[in-house]
């Protein structure tokens, strides 16, 4: 697979390109509409509000206060926790795939990758997969790989193969 963007992170580095270790979400367990808090290390500002944890949701968004586990095709973020959605579908880990984050250990940003993700009503050999990524930062991280990345990008999306929607 070749990589489409020179941001991509592969998972087990960090943003120097360093190998380092990534955390299962939900510890591995396979799930449909679930969710886990982690704690940052780091205050990130989000639309002039401060938070230091963030919900990952098996839906591809990141929700600050509360978990966001339905899915509906609906415009999203009317109400409810505020959100960031590098991808909004109705994933189901159930169907294979998995999301793996890295929370920077100096406090700086996180990484959270869905990977090869299935979708609710496909068969658990279904060749169809999403994997796409997010970085969140605290505005301190200029560069990526050795690329620049302005500091008021503090939101970065990252995508792989997307071959459902």
């Amino acid at each position: 697979m070749e990589t489409p963007n020179p941001y991509w992170i592969p998972v087990g580095q960090n943003l120097k390109g360093e190998s380092v270790n990534y955390r299962y979400f939900k510890g591995r367990t396979a799930c449909d509409d679930c969710s886990e808090e982690i704690d940052l290390g780091f205050s990130f500002t989000f639309f002039g509000e401060s938070y230091e944890s963030l919900f990952i949701n098996s839906n591809g968004n990141l929700t600050f206060i509360e978990d966001f586990i339905e899915y509906t095709p609906e415009p999203f973020c009317l109400n409810g926790p505020k959100m960031i959605a590098p991808f909004f579908g109705d994933a189901d880990l159930n169907k294979g795939g998995e999301i793996r984050y890295y929370l920077d250990p100096e406090g700086h940003y996180v990484i959270v990758s869905w990977l090869a993700l299935g979708y609710f009503g496909c068969e658990v050999d279904c060749e169809l997969r999403n994997t796409f990524q997010c970085i969140l930062h605290d505005g301190s991280v200029t560069e990526i790989l050795g690329q620049s990345v302005s500091a008021q990008a503090n939101v970065l999306f990252m995508y792989q193969d997307m071959e459902w929607t």
